[in-house]
């Protein structure tokens, strides 16, 4: 009975020292000690300032544009991080789109296809995110790899009737056209 007692004594040191070190690692310590504590009394004054300064949303979209015209796309990226309304999705697309940031390319292209399905965007932007998405001539895709995604993206857009899109789609599939030429 006595090596039995020994031999649980030493278990649960082991497991409990094992699990608390899980805890102390994942932070779920300090969130337990602070469960225990009382929380902070907060006095309100009533005609106080909120904390954060509302802002109008059309005078951010203009922000944005103002950014996006002088290319100040690490800024867009900033403003616009953690916000879930579209208008700042597109601009917060478009700016990892243009800056070519590859760590945030894969949260780029989640975003792109949630927009792909939301009309009415301003500025321009639902243009502009389909020329973002890159040059044909720059190392990356094949042509004909390109030449696919943009046609979805158009017929998806919308866009495809503008001028503009036709032009580009004809030199997608002029570029697509001298790749297979060239194999």
């Amino acid at each position: 009975m006595k090596n039995f007692l020994k031999y649980l004594y030493l278990y649960g040191l082991i497991i409990g020292g094992s699990v608390f070190l899980v805890e102390w690692h994942t932070g779920q310590v300090s969130r337990l000690v602070n469960s225990f504590r009382p929380p902070p009394v907060i006095i309100r004054d009533e005609d106080a300032l909120p904390s954060k300064a509302e802002t109008d949303p059309a005078d951010e979209i203009s922000r944005w544009e103002a950014l996006s015209q002088k290319e100040k796309w690490q800024t867009i990226i900033d403003e616009t991080e953690d916000r879930k309304d579209k208008v700042a999705i597109a601009y917060r697309t478009l700016a990892i789109l243009e800056s070519g940031k590859s760590s945030l390319l894969l949260e780029a292209m989640k975003n792109l296809k949630d927009l792909l399905h939301v009309h009415g965007l301003p500025n321009n932007l639902s243009t502009r995110l389909v020329k973002g998405l890159g040059d044909p001539e720059a190392p990356g895709p094949t042509a004909r790899e390109n030449l696919e995604a943009y046609k979805e993206i158009i017929n998806s857009l919308r866009i495809a009737t503008q001028p503009s899109s036709l032009k580009k789609l004809r030199e997608l599939e002029a570029l697509a056209a001298e790749e297979e030429a060239a194999k």
